[in-house]
């Protein structure tokens, strides 16, 4: 009697390993079949910084943010709206603005992850948030996994305890015309990040023998917007999408800003971190842009999902276009 109770435990255990691995593994396929191949006119080089296209036409570039993706089955829905979001658009590069990770993430779900935008066969490049420095890896480990993949821009960069400040020229027919800078504001703007954006728009002026029209990318908005918004509401300026929230913004800042206008490289500073504030509108001759939030993770409100088409120009004119699903 005891042995086939044995047995009969010892078979349950074992159904019940294969069928647990059955949904792992069923997850698992979603998530690498579900992004299909778009294909992009842009080509790039890490080496050099160049993201080149050998045409006029219109650079589609789609802002995804706060994807926080965490535990597989968690996380199934936020890669469903973000497949939708991409289909939808069509862009030539995606820029993800931060907490693309959530707390419980591991090396394998990251993995997943650069899999899931590589196979996109698109440009992406993303930049670090709050949450992504709360995951089960270390930095270092996530930025090798991001290095790692065959599309994504990602580079560490070299301010001190920070990851992800890099940048990229879009060359059009061999010249430059455009800069992407790319930030990790998720702990800190120190005088290091400062200095930081100050020498690479400098380098790019000198190089190109004039300061480059610029977008900067990073997750946590910087007090600005909160001046902004409520700037534009006071004097009857257009605001485009909804504040829904109170504005969490960057409490540790050395001057982000005034180093931006002080420049005069920046035209937008583009972001997330609050998930159901959708406003842009401008400051100072600069847009400031929250992103959508995309995906059914953490909190987030049914009809603002989706992501922001920045369309640029020929002339090296911007828009902005809301994706949602």
């Amino acid at each position: 009697m005891a042995k086939k109770i044995i047995k009969r435990v010892v078979i349950g255990i074992l159904c019940a390993i294969l069928i647990f691995g059955l949904v792992i593994l069923g997850q698992i396929l979603y998530i690498l079949n579900c992004s299909k191949a778009i294909g992009s006119r842009l080509s790039f080089s890490r080496e050099n910084n160049i993201i080149s296209v050998k045409d006029n036409e219109d650079i589609r570039i789609l802002q995804l943010s706060d994807t926080q993706i965490t535990a597989l089955g968690d996380s199934l829905k936020a890669f469903g709206v973000i497949n939708r979001t991409v289909q939808k658009a069509k862009p030539d590069l995606i820029v993800l603005t931060g907490d693309n990770l959530m707390n419980d993430s591991t090396k394998m779900m990251l993995r997943h992850y650069v899999r899931f935008f590589d196979a996109y066969k698109i440009p992406w490049a993303p930049v670090m948030g709050n949450h992504d420095y709360q995951t089960k890896m270390t930095m270092e480990e996530q930025c090798e996994i991001y290095e790692s993949g065959k599309y994504c821009l990602f580079q560490k960069g070299t301010v001190t305890d920070s990851y992800g400040n890099y940048y990229y020229n879009i060359s059009r027919n061999g010249n430059n015309v455009y800069s992407l800078i790319f930030m990790d504001d998720a702990v800190a703007l120190t005088d290091e990040h400062i200095d930081w954006y100050a020498d690479t728009i400098n380098s790019i002026a000198s190089s190109n023998g004039e300061v480059l029209p610029s977008w900067t990318f990073f997750h946590i908005p910087l007090v600005e917007t909160y001046y902004a918004y409520y700037y534009a509401e006071d004097h009857g300026l257009e605001i485009d999408g909804e504040k829904r929230e109170g504005i969490a913004f960057q409490w540790d800042d050395e001057g982000l800003f005034d180093k931006v206008e002080e420049m005069g490289s920046t035209k937008a500073l583009i972001y997330g971190h609050d998930h159901i504030n959708s406003f842009i509108c401008d400051y100072k001759g600069v847009k400031m842009c929250y992103g959508i939030k995309t995906g059914r993770t953490s909190y987030y409100d049914e009809n603002i999902q989706g992501g922001n088409l920045f369309v640029l120009k020929s002339d090296s004119t911007f828009t902005v276009e809301r994706i949602f699903v």
